[in-house]
């Protein structure tokens, strides 16, 4: 990846595409990597923010020879980012290039509207194939812990409706409260499909305890897991019952005079016969 300003680097797929992308600033981005490809170094330095054109010659090379690979078959948006502080707007936009045997990102920072504009940042980045493949849903080429860490999600998923299914079936109390409490997963670990690249938060709650999403059409998957708090409890509960009901039958057997009187008939009646 090359950078010309590296404290501004991201590359943020937020769902902004279409015609949430200011149409100013993607005409101006789109003009100013034509400019770069084009290898006008000069006319390139002279559009960013003053401060930082006296060193940007050298990387400003690079990112040229890079984007100048050969003819270019498609660009387009992937990304869209916009940031406003008052009438100021800046827009961080990230474009897919693809040449005849190469993908590349190319992210512009544009600082301004209408056509008081200044670039604040310029990265590329080489990627082996389009973002649709590259973040695809799919098994190939994934590590096991990956594929095993899917697999758990798949029986926490059935292990959350089983639950939910005893308990309908079951006669506990309050059985709306624990069906509520049972599909709530607590904390989540998430994990990003393409890149491996997990995370965790404790303090947060999820449905049935399994989530999958992207942020946007050209986003990774992001699958995260929560605890099953809720059903563990309630499994807990119901064993706990059903043992002391099964210890409550024991003892009514062992003190139940009737129950004596009866027996002791019964046996003295089979030693007359």
């Amino acid at each position: 990846m090359i950078s010309l300003f590296p404290l501004l680097s991201s590359c943020n797929f937020e769902n902004t595409l279409g015609p949430y992308t200011p149409k100013d600033a993607d005409k101006f981005a789109r003009n100013y990597i034509e400019i770069v490809r084009t290898g006008n170094i000069q006319e390139a330095i002279g559009l960013l923010n003053p401060q930082w054109r006296d060193s940007a010659s050298e990387k400003m090379r690079i990112i040229c020879r890079d984007l100048g690979r050969g003819q270019i078959r498609s660009i387009k948006v992937v990304g869209s980012n916009i940031m406003y502080s008052g009438k100021d707007r800046r827009s961080f936009l990230t474009y897919e290039i693809e040449y005849p045997s190469a993908w590349m990102l190319v992210e512009v920072v544009v600082d301004g509207v209408d056509s008081n504009f200044v670039v604040w940042g310029l990265h590329a980045n080489s990627i082996d194939s389009p973002l649709e493949v590259l973040n695809a849903f799919t098994l190939k080429g994934k590590p096991d812990w990956l594929v095993e860490l899917l697999v758990i999600a798949g029986l926490e998923v059935i292990f959350i409706l089983f639950s939910l299914f005893v308990c309908v079936r079951s006669d506990v109390s309050r059985k709306w409260i624990w069906m509520l409490v049972m599909i709530i997963g607590v904390g989540k670990f998430s994990v990003n499909w393409t890149t491996g690249f997990w995370d965790y938060q404790l303090f947060y709650f999820q449905l049935l305890g399994v989530g999958i999403q992207k942020n946007g059409e050209y986003a990774p998957w992001i699958l995260a897991l929560s605890f099953p708090l809720g059903a563990l409890i309630f499994w807990g509960e119901l064993l706990r019952h059903s043992s002391q009901d099964a210890h409550s039958v024991v003892l009514a057997q062992e003190i139940d005079p009737s129950q004596k009187e009866e027996s002791s008939n019964s046996t003295k009646g089979d030693s007359t016969i």
